[in-house]
């Protein structure tokens, strides 16, 4: 390691950017200061690395505490005072004691995140060219692991421990996070004529050199010492701002040589890609670090970024592949396009449509335009085959919905694209011939029928005028199967009271006053021995509070307007004395159960408020029943609403309407019977449940045991 990493170090200081004295090295000050840096990091690293030994001692495992008796300084003495020896020398050290405090501490612990950058905090604040010196030394003294030293961790705790210290040195890593990184940002859009420029280009120089000088180690295997490449790639990214000629020429070299890619058009003969079979017997950790080094550095006129994404596909690695070709982009490769190409392909060859729907729009105007269409339609065709078994068939109407927009948004750029000359994008989207917007529809349909849903095909037919025969006795069987397998409104709100057979299910409150009115009614029909009012929220995609609240107890259930009611005074404050109140407890013993209600609680905290006290303002009287059920039988703990009520209540509920829009008004009657059976059910399976004691506050049992 040692010689190693003083020919790089060599090759970092007598670079013609870097030389300001007669030796044609960086000036003394620098170095000296550099020095000083890396002497006081090894010190406090092996301050932090004691204490952490000698306060979890018990707690190692036999490797750690061996590996803690190995832990004296690689470099006992100093006697050589050669400029470069001493670097090299400083860094190993600081580098043993940084990686044995990360092993005491364990590198994903919390402690160990607070060690590292308390360590670090003096070398990678307020940078300077002698901090840029120093850390690039200690980063290339990181890259570099020996397979023959006895003393030294294994590859795997080797790799971990180097990558945990080199985040929290390099910008961009994982502990600069990310309120650290908007704050410079800021202060540096403020005091841009103050910005050092001489650091920035002593680290642009320092971290090029060593790039190059750890990529001419990892190509020839010198003295068996491997090169970490991600650990190259960060150092790249953090430091370079433009990658010469030559660092592009020896990264591609290296590339190939761990990917074993010798001749990229033997690679893709006949348009197929054939897997190396050397690559399959390769570490994946090992292929991502080369992939990853090919997407920061782009050597694309070296070699293909075709062939790079066909390997990554091979073997899985699907955000490399995008990240190639976001880096054929950048570096303007000719073979973008086609690159893209094999990244959408790729994925709906494999049937993964979401994602080849996801990299054609992503790259829509790098290649992805010819395939847009199809992979939009493909997705819709998948989902909507998915969706038509469970009866969700409002997400239909969106898939039909969204292949519309992609063939009109096609259709509308035809001529800026044409006018660019895009003369391949033309040729491959005239081969493609589909009218999706009809196909979509015909597709639908289909699958409807295929489900024996002959009220839904119809409604369907007439709404995009294609031609069905409608069976009214087919009809007729169909809804009285799904009668028989699903809980009805008219099977629970029955008034017997009444001449007629049920009550009708409830419209939207939207007016203050019958809020309070319609809810004074709801308390009214609480079990007073076991005082719980079911609660659902409903909400859609175009914002972030509830859209509908529903409340229920076994006899009567109401349906909240909560965009309506809460965007007036008058509406605000009925819902604070009706719905406020029996969250947070007031006035009534009464408390809300939900059935994992943790987001539709999030929902009515975002909901709008024109009061100045926000009208939901408390949740110390609501009961989620879910860890009940499966407290109480744990086989269920994992189930939904609607299977949980088969085994309580013998029949599920009909979730076809989960996914409908809830935000359009009117609602639909079957959007509306949803709703509110939904809230109904959970009443219902709580009674059912062995008795518990009701919270007060967020301090009872209740929430003890089961928030």
């Amino acid at each position: 390691n040692s010689s190693v990493l003083r020919s790089i170090i060599s090759s970092i200081l007598h670079s013609k950017e870097n030389s300001q004295s007669e030796n044609n090295l960086p000036s003394k000050a620098l170095i000296e200061e550099a020095l000083n840096l890396l002497d006081s990091l090894q010190s406090s690293a092996e301050k932090e690395a004691t204490n952490a030994y000698n306060f979890k001692q018990k707690n190692l495992s036999n490797k750690q505490v061996c590996d803690n008796t190995l832990g004296e300084s690689v470099i006992v003495g100093i006697r050589n005072d050669s400029i470069i020896t001493l670097l090299s020398q400083k860094s190993l050290s600081a580098v043993h004691s940084l990686r044995k405090m990360m092993l005491n501490f364990g590198p994903s612990k919390s402690k160990g995140r607070k060690a590292l950058m308390s360590t670090l905090s003096n070398i990678i604040t307020n940078q300077n060219p002698s901090k840029a010196l120093a850390i690039t030394c200690l980063v290339s003294a990181l890259c570099l692991y020996d397979s023959d030293d006895e003393r030294s961790l294994s590859e795997d705790d080797h790799r971990s421990l180097s990558r945990a210290v080199v985040s929290g040195l390099l910008p961009n890593g994982r502990y600069d996070n990310q309120n650290k990184k908007k704050q410079k940002k800021i202060e540096q859009s403020q005091n841009d004529d103050e910005l050092d420029i001489e650091s920035q280009v002593f680290a642009n120089s320092f971290g090029s050199h060593a790039v190059l000088a750890l990529l001419k180690v990892a190509k020839g295997d010198t003295h068996n010492i491997k090169i970490d490449l991600h650990i190259v790639t960060g150092l790249s990214r953090a430091f370079i701002s433009d990658y010469t000629p030559e660092i592009k020429k020896m990264a591609s070299d290296v590339i190939r040589q761990k990917l074993y890619i010798y001749d990229d058009a033997d690679m893709l003969e006949n348009d197929n890609f054939v897997l190396p079979s050397n690559v399959i017997s390769v570490k994946k950790v090992q292929v991502t670090g080369a992939l990853g080094l090919a997407a920061e550095i782009g050597p694309f006129c070296q070699m293909s970024p075709i062939t790079l994404v066909y390997l990554s596909v091979e073997m899985n690695l699907w955000h490399a592949a995008e990240r190639i070709c976001d880096s054929a982009i950048l570096n303007n490769s000719l073979e973008t396009h086609e690159a893209v190409h094999a990244l959408i392909d790729s994925a709906s060859t494999r049937h993964l449509f979401r994602q080849s729907d996801a990299y054609a729009t992503y790259f829509y105007n790098n290649g992805g335009r010819s395939r847009y269409t199809e992979a939009r339609f493909k997705h819709a065709c998948d989902t909507i085959s998915k969706v038509v078994l469970k009866r969700h068939y409002p997400i239909v109407e969106k898939q039909v919905e969204r292949v519309d927009k992609a063939f009109e948004r096609v259709q509308n750029d035809k001529s800026k694209f044409e006018e660019q000359g895009d003369e391949q994008e033309e040729e491959e989207e005239k081969e493609n011939n589909r009218n999706g917007p009809q196909e979509i529809r015909e597709f639908a349909l289909k699958r409807v029928i295929d489900v024996g849903d002959q009220e839904t095909a119809h409604r369907f037919s007439s709404l995009w005028n294609i031609g069905f025969l409608y069976n009214e006795e087919e009809m007729e069987k169909y809804a009285q199967s799904r009668r028989e397998k699903y809980i009805q409104w008219d099977d629970v709100f029955s008034d017997s009271s009444s001449s007629v057979d049920a009550i009708p299910v409830p419209d939207l409150i939207d007016d203050p006053d019958e809020m309070i009115n319609s809810f004074r009614v709801l308390e009214s029909t609480v079990n007073k021995n076991n005082p719980v009012i079911g609660f659902d929220v409903e909400w859609g995609d175009d914002g972030d509070g509830a859209a509908l609240l529903q409340l229920s107890t076994m006899k009567k259930a109401i349906l909240i307007d909560i965009p309506t009611l809460s965007t007036t005074v008058e509406g605000c404050n009925s819902l604070e004395c009706t719905v406020g109140k029996l969250f947070a407890g007031q006035g009534s013993t009464t408390v809300a159960a939900g059935f994992s209600c943790k987001q539709d609680l999030s929902r009515l905290r975002a909901s709008p408020s024109v009061t100045d006290t926000h009208w939901f303002h408390g949740t110390s009287a609501f009961i989620d029943i879910k860890p009940m059920i499966g407290n109480s039988i744990p086989k269920l703990k994992l189930l939904g609403l609607s299977r949980i009520c088969k085994h309580y209540l013998g029949k599920p509920l009909d979730k076809s309407e989960q996914c409908s829009l809830w935000t359009n008004r009117p609602l639909s009657l079957s959007q509306r019977t949803y709703a509110a059976l939904d809230a109904w059910a959970v009443v219902a399976i709580y009674q059912k449940l062995p008795p518990i004691k009701l919270p007060r506050d967020r301090n009872s049992q209740v929430f003890d045991k089961y928030d």
